[in-house]
């Protein structure tokens, strides 16, 4: 179910103000900032999610080749990490990255788009996810699941898509850093054969 839900419980002490809506997504977006590398921001960002929403889980895949992988994830869901793949446009992440639209699952036990047997297994009832956009690409999926049906805020997902572009803005300064990185030894590797 694609779009948005009427406010029925999530975030802590339901902040209906400017005030606490301004608190909530400085929470996401402080989170990870004294981090020492990019996998530890985004651990803090998870944290923060699950903190914030009173969510069960929080969850990133990212996108290789045309597979989603699981690469982090706290929670009921912990056990994902590394060992679930799901093709680009298939299943709950999939979908969400292939429309670059957020996606909202009621019944995550009975909806047949959540594929994942993770999710099954950890009980999980209600999932919101968001795009993790780069260059207007979308390069993986965030998303927060609860244990108990939870209809989600316009705020709650405001808040995620805030923490989702602090994820994908992390994830990219990783890769562009491997890169660099590689860069640097191969241009190393050559000048060691010219000296040479």
């Amino acid at each position: 179910m694609m779009g948005k839900q009427e406010d029925r419980g999530g975030l802590k002490e339901q902040p209906d103000d400017a005030g606490s809506t301004l608190h909530a997504v400085l929470d996401i977006g402080m989170s990870g900032r004294e981090a020492k590398d990019p996998e530890e921001q985004l651990y803090e960002i998870l944290q923060t999610l699950i903190d914030t929403f009173e969510a069960g889980a929080a969850v990133i895949l990212l996108r290789e080749g045309n597979n989603l992988t699981a690469f982090m994830s706290l929670g009921a869901e912990q056990d994902a990490v590394e060992r679930f793949t799901v093709p680009f446009g298939q299943g709950f992440a999939g979908k969400i990255a292939e429309t670059k639209e957020h996606l909202y699952v009621h019944d995550a036990q009975a909806d047949p788009i959540v594929i994942s047997p993770y999710v099954k297994k950890a009980g999980i009832r209600s999932m919101l996810g968001v795009p993790l956009l780069y260059g207007g690409e979308a390069i993986g999926v965030l998303h927060v699941d609860w244990l108990k049906t939870h209809l989600f805020s316009e705020l709650e997902l405001e808040i995620l898509q805030v923490a989702a572009e602090r994820c994908a803005s992390a994830i990219a300064v990783a890769r562009l850093c491997e890169i660099n990185n590689d860069l640097n030894l191969q241009a190393c590797m050559y000048l060691d054969i010219i000296e040479h």
